[in-house]
């Protein structure tokens, strides 16, 4: 694995529970940023089953990760209740990353709030001898690790 993104998904409307437009709209730029980036090739995502709690963030999160895997070319979808802010852990989580991140140049991670909150400083701290603290994902936007370069990068710019 080349690059490790973390995606917010789009915001979505509180009366239907989907994305809203401009939900749909910020994962579409946001799929655009990632091809520019170069981001794109021999990608995976992996994001939180639809329906496993709160009903809105699920959705959100599935239909942010189809937006995202048509634009890019009908990336793989993998669902995994360990990105689904369930009380796993972080190191289930990583475990998830560990068993796809050699078969992928990019996986693009598509989960509820606390595991982005709590699993890039976790990954970064296993992976790096920096102690590096992003600043918070915004909603509609992501976070590429290089972890080749090194370099930590927001979407889209």
């Amino acid at each position: 694995m080349k690059y490790l993104i973390f995606v917010n998904p789009g915001l979505y409307d509180r009366k239907t529970g989907k994305l809203s437009m401009d939900g749909k709209k910020s994962m579409i730029i946001l799929a655009k940023a990632m091809i520019d980036g170069g981001y794109s090739n021999n990608a995976i995502i992996l994001t939180s089953p639809p329906g496993i709690h709160r009903e809105s963030s699920a959705v959100r999160c599935s239909e942010s990760s189809l937006i995202l895997a048509d634009y890019l070319g009908g990336v793989k979808i993998v669902e995994s209740n360990y990105l689904g802010g369930l009380g796993f852990g972080v190191e289930q989580e990583y475990e998830l990353i560990c068993e796809y991140e050699w078969s992928f140049e990019t996986m693009i991670l598509v989960p509820h709030a606390d595991v982005l909150r709590d699993f890039p400083v976790y990954f970064l701290k296993k992976r790096s001898e920096e102690r590096f603290y992003p600043e918070e994902i915004k909603v509609g936007e992501a976070l590429v690790l290089d972890l080749e370069s090194g370099q930590i990068i927001y979407l889209p710019q």
